[in-house]
């Protein structure tokens, strides 16, 4: 046989395979022309492909010494080379090859596969794009391609990637788990089951494989089949125990179900394995915002942002905490670089969707909220902002598509619970009060078992205990005894109250004198009980810390605070701080600034019921059930006649009724009563520019109105348990809620 046929014949078994063959044939060749360059090259090549990459660098360097300016030569040898981990080397090489033959298509793919590695995705992404011109059946490069542009975030480009490469190579069990991995990150539920179905073809190819059952567990877990998502990523680590992110999935897992500390255990195993993992960093970041430890929580995000300044999820994580914080120039800029960098994700489009309708600017909210759906049909939480937003002008084909969204598979209780209050809303507004009810109780259902499945129960009989050790704990001579150690300024005005019972509405009219800014709900005060009692807190603990305290670190405490409202507004002479359940604190607002103002809103309790009931709350466990809300509104009046049976200084009470029947009168009360002059710019309260985080967002930027006064009326029937639970208490339903006028102190 002819060296030209014996050749041929090593390189056709090379095609199909067959190296030991292809091995054979090539060194048989050598054995007969000792220095053939094709059959020392290739030779190499085979070598390489088995592992034997020192002797397959040998080779191919011998058959480039004899044949300097062949380009796949070049291209191989740094091939070689970068599976040695010498990609300096091999770039070098391969941009040789490619200077001599532009067209090779393989030294594209290597010199892509180098780029990436070196954190450049973007070149990468160039080069795979130009290997695949090239070949247009160069499966592994598609593959490659997939995995540059979900480096950047390319999602839909990634799945076309992959779904390419799993065309040419439709039994590559590689693209199987991969391509069922990005369809899971893209995050559509009508893609889901076909995500799932992927996954599941991936790992019956690889059993052995830890990424293979690693991605199944993130299908697993889009779909909410948690416990096992987490057998499948306990699996991923009996077999390749060097995987990180099997635990920081596992983290995510435990987060879903409320198991903080073992969500907290897993990103920290994920990040002593992986410390320069922005994900990781992001994940912990978001955990601990969840936890309310904010500043830890920023620490993270930064950190996320250190390891990849173009970490769009960590930018739009800690958005949310610096909104959440008041810090609205830092969200707005995180907001917008995150777009930026993703402007194909409907999150970060969502977030700022919320923050233009904080802003009072409802068109930009809406146009940001339809873009996300643009990109996501299925995005309850875009629903949800324009159903807020809009009320009734909301369009009928957008509510169509939310009542055909309840119906889908894979909607998480927590979205289904968002969807079912918006659509709820929405018949509301048009007077559809039947219907309305009906989501409403489908909406507090869905959203009790997302809490329940979180571990989250509203415990009625500890709720009811923990009011009557506050009246028990502050009695007239404990706060006799801690008079005078506090910071006398004036400066802070506390409005509280049930939540829905027209707190935003005070604080609207408040701040929009010129000599007021209104804070918002700040959490300063529950933050410092938690401090100075333990979580979870306990007011017998918290009077005796404040017993055992000496006046001047009494002193040190209400400092902090006023300095934190030097900080929000070091020129207004008065700050608002609407937060409605620092009710519970008020023993130790007074003792810590007994020269505050206290307000107290007052409201029908039967449209306090039907307003909490009929509002998506994130944080408050009793707004599910009627009967809960019940209780709560007894024992918050019960609380609220013992301060004004024991404080020091008389409340301010205001009547949301009164409010609204008699706007002027009792708004110049209110502004007396808290030793400001009249201004008249408090009856243009809906025109103040202001940002604002509550579920009255809408209401307060509208000018003085009487329609939610007696809406229970529209829901006498689902008000039943609540009714009943007042009979059971002998507590009136009418009375000191709907005082006439606003009490003076």
């Amino acid at each position: 046989m002819s060296a030209h046929a014996q050749l041929d014949q090593a390189i056709t078994h090379h095609r199909s395979g067959q190296l030991d063959a292809a091995e054979r044939g090539y060194r048989s060749l050598l054995d007969v022309e000792p220095g053939h360059p094709d059959a020392l090259h290739l030779l190499g090549v085979t070598l390489g492909q088995r592992g034997q990459l020192g002797e397959a660098l040998r080779l191919i360097e011998e058959a480039l010494a004899r044949r300097p300016g062949v380009a796949a030569y070049h291209g191989n040898r740094g091939e070689v080379l970068r599976k040695m981990g010498r990609n300096d080397e091999a770039m070098v090489a391969l941009l040789r090859a490619l200077e001599l033959d532009s067209t090779l298509a393989t030294a594209h793919n290597n010199l892509g596969m180098i780029r990436l590695h070196r954190r450049h995705a973007d070149l990468a992404v160039e080069s795979f794009q130009e290997a695949t011109r090239l070949r247009p059946d160069f499966a592994v490069a598609y593959v490659n391609l997939g995995d540059a542009l979900q480096s950047l975030g390319r999602l839909e480009e990634t799945e076309a990637a992959y779904r390419k490469a799993l065309e040419i190579e439709p039994n590559n069990p590689w693209v199987y788990t991969f391509l069922g991995h990005v369809l899971v990150e893209l995050g559509d539920i009508r893609q889901l089951d076909e995500a799932l179905e992927y996954c599941r073809r991936g790992c019956a190819l690889l059993p052995g494989e830890g990424k293979a059952h690693t991605n199944l567990g993130s299908a697993l877990s889009a779909i909410g089949r948690i416990e096992e998502a987490l057998e499948s990523f306990s699996r991923a680590l009996e077999l390749d125990p060097t995987l990180s992110i099997p635990w920081n999935n596992i983290g995510q897992a435990e987060q879903q179900r409320g198991r903080f500390e073992a969500a907290r255990a897993a990103y920290e195993k994920a990040l002593a394995m992986e410390p320069r993992h922005p994900r990781f960093h992001a994940n912990l970041a978001g955990l601990l915002a969840e936890e309310h430890r904010y500043a830890e929580s920023i620490e993270q995000y930064r950190a996320a942002l250190e390891c990849d300044p173009n970490h769009a999820e960590g930018l739009s994580g800690m958005a949310l905490v610096f909104l959440t914080l008041g810090r609205r120039d830092e969200a707005r800029a995180a907001i917008e670089e995150a777009i930026r960098l993703q402007p194909r994700r409907p999150a970060p489009l969502i977030n700022s969707a919320r923050f233009f309708a904080e802003e009072g600017d409802f068109e930009r909210s809406n146009a940001q909220a339809r873009a996300a759906l643009a990109l996501n049909p299925n995005s309850p939480d875009a629903y949800f902002v324009l159903a807020m937003n809009l009320g009734d002008r909301l369009p009928d084909a957008e509510l169509q598509a939310m009542k055909a969204l309840l119906d889908q598979n894979y909607v998480s209780d927590s979205s289904l619970a968002a969807l079912a209050y918006s659509v709820a809303t929405i018949l509301d507004a048009r007077g559809c009060y039947e219907e309305a009810a009906r989501f409403f109780s489908f909406a507090n259902a869905r959203q009790a078992a997302a809490r329940a499945r979180k571990g989250e129960f509203f415990n009625l009989e500890r709720s009811t205990r923990e009011f009557e050790d506050t009246i028990a704990c502050f009695t007239p001579e404990v706060l006799e005894a801690l008079r005078g150690r506090g910071n006398p300024s004036r400066r802070p005005i506390f409005v509280v109250g049930m939540p829905r019972s027209g707190t935003t509405l005070i604080e609207q009219v408040l701040a929009s004198h010129p000599r007021v800014f209104g804070a918002g709900e700040l959490t300063d005060v529950l933050s410092l009980a938690r401090e100075l009692s333990g979580v979870p807190e306990s007011q017998a603990a918290l009077v005796k810390t404040l017993l055992s305290l000496g006046p001047a670190s009494l002193r040190a405490l209400a400092d902090r605070y006023i300095a934190r409202l030097d900080e929000l507004a070091p020129a207004a002479q008065h700050v608002v701080d609407k937060m409605p359940g620092n009710y519970l604190y008020l023993g130790l607002i007074t003792t810590l600034w007994p020269e505050a103002r206290i307000i107290v809103a007052l409201r029908d309790p039967r449209d306090v019921a039907v307003s909490c009931w009929s509002t998506y709350f994130g944080v408050l466990r009793w707004a599910n059930d009627l009967r809960h809300i019940a209780a709560q509104i007894i024992q918050h009046d019960r609380l609220i006649a013992h301060w004004k049976a024991v404080l020091p200084s008389p409340l301010i009470e205001v009547s949301y009724e009164a409010l609204v029947a008699d706007f002027e009168p009792q708004a110049r009360r209110l502004i007396d009563a808290v030793g400001l002059p009249w201004d008249p710019a408090c009856l243009e309260f809906h025109s103040l520019k202001r940002p604002i985080r509550t579920a009255s967002l809408k209401q307060v930027r509208q000018p003085i109105y009487s329609r939610s006064i007696g809406r229970w009326k529209h829901y006498e029937a689902a008000l039943a348990p609540f009714c009943e639970m007042f009979a059971r208490h002998n507590h009136p339903v009418q009375g000191a809620h709907t005082s006439p006028r606003v009490s003076a102190p």
